[in-house]
């Protein structure tokens, strides 16, 4: 059961096969840093593989677009090379340490204490699956109660996938999104104002009878394009936040079904209102998130309740809020 990576998933990168570079950890994480071979981006040092300095890896690469770049390592591999990758910014951790028994405490608290400097990277290695392999160690009575339940998956592996799942969630609940929150105000301020003016009430005439304001000499396809250039400013400012939000830019976000997920949020929220597409938004995104851990076949699901919203709804949840509302208040006359 994991609602949070399956969401990331969705709005990231994700390989179906992913097959390490290299059977050692150093060798493997320098060569992810690196995109080289293993033997290209190691060095030794006495008996030890180290992270080689005199490779350029893409941790310095942010730093040069003044990136501040952080990890969290076990203590056995932090000091392999990460102390001249990273330097002041490495914490570490006992490696029987997992996200269950403190290591997630203590990275929600730094997210907490802003103790990090944006732009910033962070670097995250987990050692949580590790301890299967050495079941001399792993007590999973010792862990939480997703452990030992079925329901969570068929093996150790799938819950203590399910474990990960839920902190990586609390996790990301902590990021600060505040910076996205005030302009999705902002914009429905000015929006709101906007719908309010003369400019808005000409759109709102042509939208409902478009050969009418024509007869009345409104220069219809000058409004027409005012608002289609209006439109693409507010989408061409979403996805620069998404883009900042999720850190990632993907071509798949270039696809038609990103233009129809934008369609259906507005059909199940209510055209014709500000507040409809914003309740359409977030019902979308919340049934997408509980149905895709519950079900591979959630985009089936979803279809029979935007069928439903279509033929039932008429002009989506908030014209239906609004009509049950009228109804409420003439029978209590």
């Amino acid at each position: 059961v994991t609602p949070n990576i399956d969401s990331l998933i969705k709005n990231g990168t994700y390989f179906s096969q992913n097959i390490t570079a290299a059977p050692a950890t150093i060798p493997s994480i320098s060569s992810t840093l690196a995109g080289l071979y293993p033997f290209e981006c190691v060095a030794k040092e006495g008996n030890f593989f180290v992270v080689n300095p005199n490779i350029d890896n893409y941790v310095k690469n942010l730093k040069e677009y003044n990136y501040n770049c952080y990890a969290t390592l076990p203590v056995l591999i932090s000091y392999l090379g990460f102390d001249k990758v990273f330097f002041n910014n490495l914490e570490s951790y006992h490696r029987t340490s997992t996200l269950y028994n403190g290591l997630g405490e203590k990275i929600i608290e730094r997210f907490k204490s802003h103790a990090m400097s944006e732009p910033w990277f962070y670097y995250l290695h987990l050692y949580d699956l590790m301890w299967i392999s050495t079941p001399a160690r792993f007590n999973p009575d010792e862990g939480p109660n997703e452990i030992r339940d079925d329901k969570y998956g068929k093996n150790q592996y799938e819950r203590i996938f399910s474990v990960m799942d839920t902190w990586l969630g609390r996790i990301l609940h902590n990021l600060n999104l505040k910076n996205t929150l005030i302009v999705a105000a902002l914009v429905y301020f000015v929006a709101a104002h906007l719908v309010d003016s003369p400019f808005g009430r000409v759109l709102t005439g042509i939208h409902q009878n478009e050969s009418r304001m024509r007869a009345l000499g409104c220069p219809v396809r000058h409004y027409k394009l005012a608002a289609f250039v209006l439109s693409a400013s507010l989408a061409g400012l979403a996805g620069s936040l998404a883009a900042q939000h999720n850190n990632f830019v993907s071509p798949e976000l270039l696809t038609w079904t990103t233009s129809g997920e934008a369609l259906i949020v507005v059909i199940i929220g209510g055209i014709g209102s500000l507040v409809g597409p914003a309740a359409g938004a977030a019902v979308f995104v919340m049934l997408a998130h509980h149905l895709s851990g519950i079900t591979d076949y959630w985009m089936f699901f979803m279809g029979l309740f935007f069928v439903a919203v279509v033929l039932f709804g008429g002009d989506g949840l908030y014209g239906f809020i609004g009509r049950m509302r009228r109804a409420l208040t003439h029978a209590s006359r």
